[in-house]
């Protein structure tokens, strides 16, 4: 993954790493929406830089992915922060399932999909 990393990274990049800190939680529900507000919220942040690089870099497929791992989370969180909890796991799952239907060839070309 660290090479994959590497290889990724312009001269002078910033590689950030992060890990499960979640609040405490008291049952399967607070912790499905601790984990896709954490999660979701630092990928989230991490696509700014994403959306201020050249478009023209990427295919169309791999922008149509990125387009859908945003508005994806996007809706999970927001669904989440509502406590609708039910719905942003069936978002995210139904997001997943999405991206590992998807050609490992078209995903190579995605610099946000360390594969």
């Amino acid at each position: 993954m660290l090479r994959k990393c590497q290889s990724l990274l312009e001269p002078g990049g910033l590689l950030c790493i992060a890990d499960e800190f979640l609040p405490e939680f008291h049952d399967r529900q607070t912790r499905l929406r601790s984990l896709i507000l954490h999660h979701g919220s630092y990928i989230l942040t991490s696509t700014a830089n994403l959306d201020r690089s050249d478009p023209t870099a990427y295919s169309s497929s791999a922008e149509s992915e990125y387009d859908d791992i945003r508005q994806s989370l996007c809706l999970a969180v927001l669904e989440a922060q509502r406590s609708w909890i039910n719905e942003a796991v069936i978002r995210c799952r139904g997001l997943l399932s999405r991206l590992n239907r998807q050609e490992r060839n078209t995903l190579a070309g995605c610099p946000w999909m360390l594969t």
